[in-house]
Parts: C-alpha cells; sequence; structure tokens
C-alpha cells in the first residue's frame, strides 16, 4: 500500500494499486488497493494524512480501510 501512496495523483488526489502473486499461507493473493484525499489538502498533507492512514490498516485480515477526516485507504485481496 505504500506505494499506493507515492503514486498519488496531483489532479485527482486519487491512487489505486494491484499486485499480482502476493503468497500468505501457501497461497497465491492479488492484492487490490486505493487511496484518495480531499482535494483541499496540498499533496504533501494528502501523502502525511496517508502516511498516517496506511501505517494503521490492518493488513492480516484479506481487506479492510480507514477513513479519516481528510483522506481515506482501503484494500483486499482475492
Amino acid at each position: 500500500m505504500v506505494r499506493v501512496n507515492d503514486a498519488i495523483n496531483i489532479d485527482t488526489y486519487y491512487a489505486n494499486e494491484t499486485i499480482s502473486n502476493v503468497v500468505e499461507d501457501n497461497s497465491d493473493l492479488t492484492l487490490h488497493g486505493m487511496a484518495q484525499c480531499t482535494g483541499d489538502l496540498q499533496i504533501s498533507d494528502c501523502k502525511e494524512c496517508l502516511d498516517g492512514v496506511i501505517n494503521n490498516l490492518n493488513t492480516k485480515k484479506r481487506g479492510g480501510g480507514i477513513v479519516c477526516g481528510s483522506c481515506y485507504a482501503r484494500f483486499w485481496t482475492i
């Protein structure tokens, strides 16, 4: 998910990422993630907000997300 933060589009404040062949418990999974900030943030503030949100995601689960006042991130595996 950290790569999502690095890929935030400066015009839309949105990013998504798909990573294939994530191995967990001998299963190949595909990890999908997305993140977005509100348009009133500067891009540096957006990335700071997403750093905090992404670092608090519980990645031991199959999916989840966190919404904060100015940004959100979510992920899911299939």
